[in-house]
């Protein structure tokens, strides 16, 4: 009875790690973060995004990463990113977190890589990477569902107005995607203290967390910025999912 009993514990076991390997095949991350920037440099953004970069792995994501990208670096990453989506199928969750600079022109959001040249608006269509393009390519992978992770809500350091609006651009979340960033859009958020973003430190603490649905977990990401600020910053997101999705797996 007792040999049972070990064969059956043993066998729900290896059981269980079968299917967390076969998990870690399809949640795949990619993490940029850019801080040395020409017109100003970021003091947290990379190590923020070393801070998502390991806590996804902690969760079981198969994690890429770049920092202090420049433009011709951010789009292989996400190119060769999106290939290895598409090659472990449509059952595939793409992730992604950026922390840097982003500015939103004319009701659209652009990445911005440390090489820019941005002198004025026109620079920005140039040295950018689009949201729109990025959600374009993780579209095109057929992915079960894309997810984008922005800290990148800050002032515009690149010394233009015309065209340009405060914060990020709202958007519209396609099928299947979900869209977040750390202050709501047309808002900036207050200066990192020298510890790091209060929205990086919240979704790094909630994204282990077994059990919690994507969803709810940002609502704990809300809950500790709004907390940590005192009202002052409060993230956002817009989502179009077509399934469930646990970030670090169902209990």
């Amino acid at each position: 009875m007792a040999l049972a009993r070990i064969i059956a514990c043993l066998f729900i076991f290896l059981s269980a790690g079968a299917v967390s390997a076969e998990e870690a095949k399809t949640k795949l991350a990619l993490v940029i973060g850019n801080s040395a920037y020409r017109h100003t440099s970021l003091a947290n953004s990379v190590s923020d995004a070393k801070l998502i970069a390991e806590k996804l792995k902690a969760a079981g994501f198969e994690v890429f990463s770049s920092y202090d990208a420049s433009q011709r670096k951010c789009k292989h990453a996400l190119l060769d990113f999106a290939d290895v989506v598409r090659e472990r199928g449509k059952e595939s969750v793409a992730f992604v977190f950026y922390a840097g600079h982003a500015v939103q022109m004319n009701g659209e959001n652009y990445l911005i890589p440390v090489d820019e040249q941005i002198e004025d608006e026109r620079d920005v269509f140039i040295d950018g990477l689009g949201l729109s393009a990025i959600m374009t390519v993780l579209q095109n992978t057929e992915a079960r569902a894309s997810i984008v992770v922005l800290d990148a809500c800050r002032g515009n350091p690149f010394g233009y107005a015309h065209g340009a609006g405060s914060g990020l651009a709202k958007v519209e979340a396609m099928g299947g995607s979900l869209i977040a960033f750390s202050a709501s859009p047309g808002t900036v958020a207050p200066d990192a203290p020298p510890s790091g973003s209060p929205y990086t430190a919240a979704l790094a603490q909630a994204i282990t967390e077994q059990g919690v649905k994507i969803e709810d977990m940002l609502k704990k990401v809300h809950t500790a910025v709004g907390e940590k600020t005192h009202g002052a910053q409060t993230p956002w997101e817009t989502a179009s999912l077509t399934g469930e999705f646990y970030p670090a797996g169902a209990k």
